[in-house]
């Protein structure tokens, strides 16, 4: 009996010490007490962009956001009608929220800049705006630690009202993209425009992008989120999907260009502090070669003719080849088949900005029957084209 009565009071205890930890973090209990009011139960909806938070009936009680480092996290409490701006700070595998900053008012947050400080609101109609609309309805506003800088009204996102696209319940205007990678805001008008505004000053700017000389008879394709662009021959397709393919008129689709970037995968999964640009590349290349089937698999083991070199608008490339092993299983027996090929050459592009997070373009022609000495020397020539958008 004593034995059990010591283990309660050290229960007791460790309960009470949890709460000493977050008694400082009123912000952190708010939410906590949020997410289980208005019944027994809250859910979570997560959209790419910010999670929004419903009581058990199916009523909005909160939405949160956060900044594209994971680093600060927006609160918005639709009842006390109050944001917060929490720092998260990790303890191990633990995240705990401190308050930073807060503001009266429940807004439609679009973004949260990686300093924590600045965040961009919205309108609520978010894509659609009434029909006896004001042509100076707010849009964005801008804000720093709870300090509005700027707000930008719908005449000065659109130039010419007679595009706006009626429906039953509004207007279309247009819509909101999200933070790109260098950490402008941008929207897309109904008349095809993508607008860029600088978070800290709530002014438009443009892309910066060195004008170098374009290839003769090739096009440009540019990336506005992801902030790069290159160019590519006129008789050639593109295509966008999860990934961007190309071909030529006629043919099969022979170039694939996907996009990886680390802040995507689990903090354990690559040690930022030690990876180097292309070891991350590499790695991500090889495990695009996996493939499993009832009775097969697909995979990827050596690296072969590795190269580093800069391409001419200062960008880090590697080139390599893949050793892609098929192995065929035979029912009734422990023997497989084994066959190697080479896959190759395979191009990894850095598009980060040297305080950043790696962001890998990788390029590689798809099938080896359409690897001859043309499409090579064409997508060398690709490569040379690709640029970072600042």
């Amino acid at each position: 009996m004593k034995k059990v009565g010591i283990q309660l009071l050290l229960i007791a205890g460790l309960f009470l010490l949890i709460g000493q930890v977050f008694a400082d973090e009123p912000s952190q209990a708010a939410i906590k007490q949020i997410r289980s009011s208005n019944g027994s139960h809250s859910t979570t909806m997560n959209s790419d962009k910010k999670t929004t938070i419903l009581s058990s009936d199916g009523k909005i009680i909160a939405e949160e956001i956060y900044s594209p480092n994971k680093r600060f996290y927006a609160f918005a409490d639709l009842d006390k009608k109050i944001t917060t701006i929490c720092e998260v700070i990790q303890q191990g595998n633990i995240g705990r929220r401190k308050s930073f900053w807060s503001m009266d008012g429940c807004f439609e947050m679009l973004g949260l800049l990686n300093d924590g400080k600045h965040l961009v609101v919205g309108y609520h109609g978010t894509s659609m705006i009434p029909i006896d609309y004001n042509k100076n309805q707010v849009m964005l506003s801008f804000f720093k630690c709870g300090k509005l800088i700027n707000q930008v009204g719908l005449d000065q996102l659109i130039t010419d009202f007679s595009k706006l696209q009626r429906t039953d319940s509004g207007y279309y205007w247009g819509k909101y993209l999200g933070l790109n990678a260098a950490g402008y805001y941008v929207v897309e008008t109904v008349e095809g425009e993508k607008i860029l505004f600088d978070v800290k000053t709530g002014k438009p700017v443009k892309v910066k992008s060195e004008k170098l000389d374009k290839l003769p008879n090739w096009k440009t394709f540019q990336d506005i989120m992801r902030c790069y662009e290159f160019q590519y021959p006129d008789n050639y397709l593109l295509e966008e999907n999860y990934d961007l393919l190309l071909k030529r008129k006629n043919t099969g689709w022979i170039i694939r260009i996907s996009i990886e970037e680390i802040a995507d995968y689990p903090g354990d999964l690559y040690d930022t502090a030690k990876i180097s640009f292309e070891d991350f590349a590499i790695h991500r290349a090889k495990l695009m070669c996996c493939a499993d089937g009832c009775n097969s698999s697909q995979y990827a083991t050596d690296v072969e003719g590795k190269k580093l070199f800069v391409n001419p608008n200062n960008l880090d490339v590697v080139e390599f080849y893949l050793t892609v092993i098929n192995e065929t299983y035979f029912e009734d027996s422990e023997e497989s088949k084994i066959e190697k090929s080479i896959k190759g050459p395979i191009y990894a592009v850095s598009i980060s900005q040297p305080d950043e997070s790696y962001r890998v373009l990788i390029f590689e022609l798809i099938d080896n029957r359409e690897k001859n000495l043309q499409e090579k020397e064409i997508l060398k020539k690709i490569i040379n084209t690709v640029k970072a958008l600042k």
